[in-house]
């Protein structure tokens, strides 16, 4: 992953049109939590394909285990509603329950480092689960030879 990440053009994100594409999406009521540990160059694809989605969540908490979990992020901090979030402790379900203290949306996604959503997953997920009650989603997750990963 890491000679993909260094052939990535960071002008790109930082564009005005990339920048203007993204504003115009729709905000959903949405949090997404992440937890990482140093999983900044994972995360660079995550948001990424976030950005790429065809909405937009309401806000993004990430938290990692120190300040270098967040390296590289900086395109996405002025695009995306994004809170850092530091937890004195490495695991993942500690990180998680940290995160859900600054929820502000209806609705919560969690979700690992190393994933990169398709298109309209975001949207799908919004849909479905504010169609229902009292309703959990998951979706299928598949990796990068086209395999069932959940």
């Amino acid at each position: 992953m890491s000679n993909l990440y260094n052939h990535i053009d960071l002008a790109y994100y930082k564009s005005n049109t990339f920048i203007d594409t993204i504003k115009q999406k729709q905000i959903i009521d949405l949090s997404i939590i992440i937890s990482t540990y140093r999983g900044s160059k994972k995360l660079f694809f995550l948001l990424s394909s976030i950005c790429n989605s065809t909405v937009i969540p309401n806000e993004i908490i990430i938290v990692g285990t120190n300040k270098s979990d967040f390296e590289n992020l900086d395109v996405f901090l002025n695009i995306l509603n994004i809170k850092l979030k530091i937890s004195d402790k490495a695991d993942q379900i500690y990180q998680r329950n940290l995160g859900f203290k600054f929820v502000t949306s209806n609705f919560i996604l969690q979700c690992d480092d190393d994933i990169k959503f398709s298109k309209n997953c975001l949207e799908i997920l919004y849909n479905k689960i504010n169609a229902s009650s009292n309703t959990i989603l998951c979706p299928l997750i598949i990796d990068q030879y086209g395999r069932r990963a959940d």
